[in-house]
């Protein structure tokens, strides 16, 4: 398992193979969804493929979303560069985010934003904005409501106590707190919103 942690390409299934180690060591499902930054039902869902389907469980699933709004050419062109590490060409990130990708030079990343001119507009923001970033809204209201002068001595306890304030939201109050258009929008289907969220 550490093997295939050490060698895999993908950050997804890097990130299932740290849970299975971390549950190995007789970690929780609390912690490992602390420790790798994921749901708990996530972690659930990658130990339970993980005992039925063994390393094959491990690997990223299909997504049944939208498809891509891009060509299989140019998916299979800019895949080896997602697939790097990007610290191995020196940028400093765990993860490729289509910023670092455009400002890494990607001719392909390039190409796509040229043909999209007028459709859609890249805005940069400091590495550490609050306002520009709606996701912080979010997170001010898990604050109010969880941790702010919370008495909590150990971590899992606020851990449970976010994770049952994150149960307590609805997909709809969660577009309101980010300030999102779709919030008072009503959807074609419940699933839709949920996916929104």
């Amino acid at each position: 398992m550490a093997e295939r942690y050490e060698q895999t390409r993908s950050a997804i299934e890097r990130t299932n193979c740290q849970m299975v180690l971390l549950a190995d060591e007789g970690r929780t499902i609390t912690e490992i969804a602390w420790l790798v930054r994921r749901g708990r039902e996530q972690v659930r869902r990658i130990l339970h493929r993980f005992r039925s389907e063994g390393l094959g469980g491990l690997a990223p699933g299909r997504h049944t979303g939208r498809p891509l709004g891009v060509t299989p050419a140019w998916q299979a062109e800019l895949q080896p560069v997602i697939d790097l590490d990007p610290h191995t060409v020196g940028v400093e990130s765990a993860v490729w985010t289509t910023r670092l990708l455009a400002v890494k030079g990607s001719r392909l990343v390039r190409a796509l934003l040229e043909e999209v001119r007028g459709q859609l507009v890249l805005v940069y923001t400091p590495p550490y904005d609050p306002e520009a970033n709606r996701i912080e809204w979010l997170w001010r209201a898990l604050r109010r409501a969880v941790t702010h002068m919370h008495t909590r001595q150990t971590l899992p306890p606020l851990l449970e106590g976010a994770d049952a304030w994150a149960h307590t939201i609805s997909p709809t109050e969660i577009l309101r707190q980010i300030g999102s258009p779709f919030a008072d929008a009503d959807p074609v289907h419940e699933h839709e919103l949920t996916r929104a969220a």
